[in-house]
């Protein structure tokens, strides 16, 4: 999992921005293991009342996640799962469940539209 993502999880203030699932899939964790991906990265920013550089947090794009294969939302939601149980341990067991009903959903092939 690239070490930009695991910051959005274990910085001071914890996970507060959404990380779609194509950051986390194999390939693409892959792939930021071996060159710097900038589009993970926080901008900079100066405090206009205390004049220090100040890190903003950076949204990241969602759209390519609305185009992932089941295969890839599998992938993408494990890494996902890992980096919760890590960080926010008290919210895992959440997420488990919302992980299990969109993977054993009786109607999921038939939902899937990707």
């Amino acid at each position: 999992i690239p070490e930009a993502i695991r910051k959005k999880f274990s910085g001071p203030e914890g996970w507060k921005t959404h990380v779609p699932l194509h950051f986390l899939t194999d390939n693409y964790c892959s792939l930021a293991n071996h060159a710097p991906m900038k589009e993970l990265n926080n901008l900079f920013s100066i405090d206009g009342s205390s004049g220090s550089i100040i890190s903003v947090v950076k949204e990241l794009p969602v759209n390519p996640e609305l185009e992932l294969s089941f295969e890839q939302w599998f992938q993408g939601f494990e890494h996902l799962l890992e980096l919760i149980k890590r960080y926010v341990p008290e919210e895992h067991s959440l997420w488990v469940t919302h992980y299990k009903h969109i993977l054993y959903a009786p109607d999921r092939a038939e939902n899937w539209s990707l």
